[in-house]
């Protein structure tokens, strides 16, 4: 038998058993190399009891009014950017705007707002980092990157030339060489090979580089699991109760991915080569009755499965991170959420794939950006209004 068979037989029995005889369940995790990729396996957190990460007990900051000036209210953010200098951007999908306030929440200015001329927008769907401060923001519905610079000036804008009949969704960020890392589904191959049931839309991972007018693929993986029902013979998608999903993100030179089949997240370098996988064993959870009934209002007519996807929210909100990237490398990642009701609790692996904990929380509130001593997200209250807040992030 070979040395890869063997490596590749050691990889699928790891959860049993590691690969020197040993259970994979000491409270250190194990790491070792498989054909050149390092691969760490998690089964305990490394912040000891009573200690670790938390936030602070209450926001450093809040941005936001119910009612009153229209600067500072919110239809349906969709990312938020603190920048070097503590400044806060935020993208309304709402009022298609970006609007850029001062470090004590003091609005600056806005721009944006809804059409298709320079600088206005019709749909956003991502506002992410672009070199050092400079944001780019994707249209989806125009196919287009925005640059806009430090004070929302904007720069230039960028057509997605082609990406044959994969349709983009968002962008995830850019490289550090300024190409931009998309996530789109082949939607043509959908609509012709889809049956009624259980479907799972293929994820396409996509490098646009704007200079050299050229979409290239990186990566394929299952996307997001739909009960497909034929109405006049063209297919309806709904969102399943606890259903699979992918997701992606920058990382590095390169990028992350994983699927909610399992806790696994791969990490790719700039040249689309597999370096790391980083797996957690633990966290795994069988669906109650209790859940069940705490999303009924949400349920359609398809079996509940036994588990829980591996991390996730329920439908993977497309405005909603399920997994994020701090400025040090860190990589937070949702346990499964899915009752408005409960906090949202994060998993924290550090950049050598360490699992170091899980931070909770509070009810209401998500994270959008996250640096070293301070995470930024938004916060909704029972009344379903947005607000910006800025928490500070405490480490023992």
């Amino acid at each position: 038998m070979t040395a890869r068979v063997l490596d590749l037989l050691c990889i699928a029995l790891v959860a049993l058993t590691a690969c020197n005889g040993e259970r994979a369940n000491s409270t250190r995790p194990t790491v070792r190399d498989s054909a050149g990729i390092r691969i760490v396996e998690n089964t305990e957190p490394q912040w000891g009891e009573g200690k670790g990460w938390r936030l602070s007990a209450t926001p450093l900051l809040q941005i936001g009014v119910e009612s009153g000036d229209p600067n500072y209210e919110f239809e349906r953010v969709v990312s938020v950017l603190q920048l070097s200098d503590d400044r806060i951007a935020v993208a309304d999908q709402g009022a298609q705007m970006i609007r850029l306030y001062d470090r004590d929440g003091a609005f600056v200015r806005s721009v944006g707002g809804s059409g298709s001329g320079p600088g206005e927008y019709r749909h956003i769907s991502s506002m992410r980092r672009y070199r050092t401060d400079s944001l780019s923001v994707y249209d989806a519905n125009a196919d287009r990157i925005s640059i806009l610079g430090p004070n929302l000036g904007f720069a230039r804008s960028v057509m997605l030339s082609s990406a044959g009949e994969i349709r983009v969704a968002t962008s995830l960020g850019s490289f550090p060489d300024g190409s931009w890392l998309l996530e789109g589904s082949n939607f043509t191959a959908y609509l012709q090979h889809t049956t009624p049931g259980v479907n799972r839309i293929g994820m396409v991972l996509l490098r646009f580089d704007a200079v050299a007018g050229r979409v290239d693929s990186l990566a394929e993986a299952p996307g997001m699991e739909m009960l497909v029902e034929l109405e006049a013979g063209f297919p309806n998608s709904r969102t399943l109760p606890f259903g699979l999903a992918s997701v992606a993100g920058i990382y590095h030179d390169g990028y992350l991915l994983a699927s909610s089949d399992t806790y696994e997240i791969r990490h790719y370098d700039g040249a689309n080569q597999l370096q790391q996988i980083v797996r957690r064993y633990g966290a795994e959870r069988r669906v109650t009755a209790n859940d069940i009934e705490a999303i009924r209002t949400r349920l359609v007519e398809a079996p509940v499965p036994d588990d829980m996807p591996a991390f996730g929210r329920f439908g993977f909100v497309s405005t909603r991170p399920v997994i994020l990237v701090d400025n040090v490398h860190n990589t937070w990642v949702l346990d499964y959420h899915f009752s408005e009701d409960a906090p949202e609790s994060w998993a924290v692996l550090d950049p050598g794939g360490t699992y170091l904990g899980t931070i909770a929380f509070p009810i209401g509130f998500t994270p959008l950006d996250i640096a070293d001593d301070q995470i930024v997200g938004v916060w909704q209250d029972e009344m379903d209004v947005q607000y910006v807040r800025v928490y500070g992030l405490e480490k023992d």
